[in-house]
């Protein structure tokens, strides 16, 4: 049997099955990744990481296997936009940051770094490499 067949229904059938509808896609990917859709949603409502609930689910995504080679459009889909694109040296290599654990203003905007809290602090990475998930990096500070 061909290996490639398994991974390519994987990744399409979502698609045929939802078309472009986002909702549709956000409920029917995370079971295909092996996450949690409600674990994505708080991910995601958690703007700059304001609300202190990205970092308890940080190091869960870093050990998922399955996320490895997944599409940027697929990350964005499912963990909403990031905080902040860091771009590389290379064309081919960025990340995109999310906060975890910050300090933040009433309009979810990040304080300076001088007025941050003691509370954990953490920056999660996710790098990729030609628009595909390469691995996740979480920097504690």
């Amino acid at each position: 049997m061909n290996i490639y067949l398994p991974i390519f229904l994987l990744l399409f059938i979502p698609t045929i099955v939802c078309g472009q509808n986002k909702d549709c896609l956000r409920k029917e990917l995370p079971k295909y990744y092996n996450l949690n859709d409600s674990t994505l949603k708080v991910w995601r409502e958690d703007t700059s990481g304001c609300k202190n609930k990205r970092g308890q689910y940080s190091f869960s995504f870093r050990r998922d296997s399955l996320l490895i080679g997944m599409p940027v459009d697929i990350v964005l889909l499912l963990f909403g936009n990031p905080d902040e694109n860091i771009t590389g040296d290379v064309d081919y290599h960025y990340s995109f940051l999310y906060n975890c654990g910050t300090t933040c203003d009433a309009g979810n905007k990040l304080k300076p770094s001088e007025q941050q809290s003691d509370a954990t602090f953490q920056k999660v990475y996710f790098r990729f490499y030609k628009d595909k998930l390469t691995g996740i990096d979480i920097v504690v500070l």
